[in-house]
């Protein structure tokens, strides 16, 4: 029991500072799954809100996967654990506006960490930077939800290479927002080639 409450305490402590880490994540909560014990709430919605950052990854979904119903049902988990739900379908979709509105709606019982708004905007602008080559700034900031004086410095922060020009933002160009034709798609397809590949 005392290792087990420490190693709850050591999670809750590296969530509580923004660190994240899956693998000891899905290790605590497949332990107490098989143990039958009930994983900590707070723990349990720290972790669900950070898996956020990473919603590209699918985590969220994967951890979640490993709480029982009755847990998710709970009066402690499930009002939060609505807001996340709704949080993580506005990330999935790009609707990230909306994201934000459902940020501000969350209960104050949801632990939120310091760093978890800093790290989910870099998050964002790492999606749109591989997904665009430019966007409007009013447009990128309602995404971020930031001011536009924020933009230089939460993009260079994140590590991309952009250009905030008066009304655009321009990002580096790169392998997935702007993709080259591949040699193959460029060869000229023939009758022959077409027949030679069906027949």
């Amino acid at each position: 029991i005392m290792a087990s409450q420490a190693r709850t305490s050591e999670l809750n402590k590296a969530l509580s500072a923004g660190q994240f880490n899956a693998k000891d994540i899905s290790e605590y909560l497949k332990q107490r799954l098989i143990s039958g014990e009930r994983a900590d709430a707070t723990v349990l919605l720290k972790a669900l809100l950070l898996a956020l950052n990473v919603f590209t990854t699918h985590e969220f979904q994967r951890l979640l996967a490993l709480v029982p119903a009755q847990v998710q049902e709970s009066t402690e988990v499930k009002p939060s654990l609505e807001v996340l739900r709704e949080m993580e379908k506005h990330l999935e979709r790009c609707t990230f506006e909306k994201f934000w509105e459902s940020y501000e709606k969350r209960p104050s019982a949801l632990p939120v960490p310091a760093t978890f708004e800093t790290s989910i905007r870099q998050s964002i602008a790492r999606v749109l930077a591989d997904s665009v080559v430019s966007v409007s700034s009013e447009r990128l900031t309602k995404a971020l939800n930031v001011n536009i004086s924020a933009l230089p410095n939460l993009l260079r922060d994140a590590s991309i290479t952009a250009v905030v020009d008066g009304q655009q933002v321009i990002f580096e160009k790169n392998e997935y927002n702007f993709p080259r034709a591949s040699a193959v798609s460029t060869e000229k397809l023939t009758l022959q080639r077409i027949t030679n590949i069906c027949l």
